[in-house]
């Protein structure tokens, strides 16, 4: 819906990536990450900015 390019990765939660601990030390995901570097990692919050016209 937000017709924004996304780079999808899986990942093992048992061996997360350290790009990912370093931008959400909490190693939840989803994690969404902004190229200024802001970061939304709350499932939520990622649905309700996807949401945004």
């Amino acid at each position: 819906m937000a017709q924004q390019p996304v780079w999808l990765r899986d990942v093992v939660t048992s061996h997360l990536p350290s790009e990912m601990l370093q931008a959400s030390p909490k190693g939840t995901v989803p994690v969404l990450i902004f190229t200024d570097s802001t970061v939304i990692d709350e499932s939520l919050d990622i649905m309700l900015w996807a949401s945004l016209p």
